[in-house]
């Protein structure tokens, strides 16, 4: 399946349980809420009957008037409930309604076991007589369902079922409770206009969850569609780049983390062309660098062969001083060969930095005394301790120094100075030459570099001295730098961590 389809259908299997979890929500809080409300109006509808047990009780100081009458609750709550619901209408007078009680109606007074409270005007036992209208539900509750009970919660009359959990009144006569009115609590919504109007309201909820999966199906399309399209682009960028165009750069004007990819991907374009060229370029240089000693040698040779030199130990000592030339070049190259591709190991352990150079200063010495330059050392009293290979280090100072003797021959002098500081030590290798001009400093640790007027190979150099001498200094977590010298040459400093503040 593709990212769009994925993409599309996460959106929309998002929405609709999103609708979905709304519409279960509010029906439950609606359903909630409506059967609450019926208990509370249930409740209320009981206000006037309780009032009624009341004034009974008040008048007759016991419930012997009402207990076991179901009869007599009956009328009672005909009387005080649904005779005075708003919605119920009279029979009128007429044929039709003979046989319905009436006030005074001699079949209906009150037992003579016990006097009857003066609420009590008969009304019609039955809600089917006709001449009754309705325009709205009446009460749900009937007497059968309504339980009354004593001060000690003893049944008095009415429905042998109730719990704890039903709606209880309180019955109060001057301040003491003197029983309870007990009827069913609703659990739910089974008839009424309770029931109608949530029917309403979840084929309203239906009609609107299935606008709003609509409305999430228009939305998630050009949703998806928008982010894919960046992806698209990308992908096809990686798709060049994978064949060789590093020349191209991708276009997203965004502020996301897309934006921020497609930045990442054309400094990755970037990074790539500049590496494509710095390879063709160190290619071209090695077959130039290699080609400069073997055809010095094959032209000695086919004039050897020729007859036009003698085959004598002058011939011999020349062709053995470009073989040597040609292996330095060969092994500085399998150097930083190795270098690249972490398999230049390094001998660490603490070493005293000062002391080194100190040991190796006669060496130096020797090496710059080629070029009849003098050497100065400022090296202190004090220990400098580094974490390094000393051979390693030994290395990158010879080559320091013989890159003095090789380009600053019209110099007198060369001075290392060697400065401990907070965490790290500062080693400096500085001339009189002539120097480098500024706009080629920069470039004067990359491989095979020379600087026209001075470093050429006359001089023999292979030109990756100071690349190796980078190489080292990076492996041990310094840095180096070529910078014009106060004495007007070339400066060279190296920064290196002091033991202690590298994480080795």
């Amino acid at each position: 399946m593709r990212i769009q389809h994925k993409l599309f259908v996460s959106f929309l299997a998002a929405g609709i349980s999103l609708v979905l979890l709304m519409f279960v929500a509010i029906q439950w809080s609606l359903t909630r809420g409506l059967v609450e409300f019926v208990n509370t109006k249930d409740r209320d509808s009981l206000t006037s009957f309780v009032a009624a047990l009341e004034r009974g009780y008040r008048r007759e100081q016991s419930w012997q008037w009402i207990a076991g009458r179901q009869r007599t609750l009956h009328d009672l709550y005909k009387a005080q409930v649904i005779d005075k619901h708003p919605n119920f209408v009279p029979p009128t007078s007429g044929p039709e309604h003979q046989g319905v009680r009436r006030p005074g109606d001699e079949r209906f007074a009150p037992p003579k076991a016990g006097p009857r409270p003066p609420e009590f005007e008969p009304r019609p036992t039955s809600d089917a007589v006709a001449g009754i209208e309705r325009r709205g539900p009446l009460p749900r509750n009937r007497p059968a369902q309504i339980s009354l009970l004593d001060s000690d919660k003893q049944l008095v009359v009415g429905g042998q079922r109730y719990k704890v959990s039903d709606n209880w009144l309180n019955i109060e006569v001057d301040g003491k409770i003197v029983g309870y009115v007990v009827f069913p609590k609703r659990h739910g919504i089974n008839d009424g206009y309770a029931l109608e109007l949530l029917e309403q309201q979840r084929i309203a909820y239906i009609i609107i969850s299935l606008c709003l999966v609509a409305l999430t199906v228009v939305v998630a399309l050009p949703l998806a569609s928008n982010l894919v399209r960046p992806i698209k682009a990308l992908a096809a960028f990686m798709d060049r780049l994978a064949k060789g165009e590093y020349q191209q750069r991708l276009s997203l004007k965004r502020n996301d983390e897309l934006g921020q990819l497609s930045r990442d991907a054309n400094e990755l374009a970037a990074t790539l062309e500049e590496a494509e060229s710095a390879r063709k370029r160190w290619l071209a240089d090695i077959s130039h660098e290699l080609r400069t000693p073997i055809a010095v040698m094959k032209g000695e040779m086919e004039a050897v062969i020729d007859g036009v030199r003698p085959l004598d130990i002058a011939q011999v000592q020349s062709s053995y001083q470009e073989t040597l030339r040609l292996q330095r070049l060969v092994e500085d190259l399998y150097e930083l060969a190795s270098n690249d591709i972490g398999a230049l190991k390094y001998r660490k352990e603490e070493i005293d930095l000062a002391e080194l150079l100190s040991d190796d200063l006669t060496q130096y010495q020797h090496i710059l005394s080629v070029a009849d330059l003098t050497l100065h050392s400022k090296l202190g009293d004090d220990s400098v301790m580094v974490w390094a290979d000393g051979d390693r280090l030994t290395q990158l100072m010879v080559n320091l120094m013989s890159n003095c003797a090789k380009y600053a021959k019209d110099g007198s002098a060369v001075w290392l100075t060697l400065e401990a500081q907070d965490s790290h030590v500062q080693i400096t290798v500085a001339d009189d030459g002539h120097g480098v001009a500024d706009e080629h400093l920069p470039q004067l640790f990359e491989h095979l570099y020379r600087v026209e007027d001075s470093r050429n190979r006359k001089t023999g150099g292979s030109g990756l001295g100071l690349a190796i001498c980078k190489k080292i200094v990076e492996g041990h977590g310094g840095a180096i730098v070529a910078t014009k010298a106060e004495q007007g040459g070339l400066q060279v400093r190296i920064e290196l961590p002091i033991a202690g503040f590298l994480n080795h």
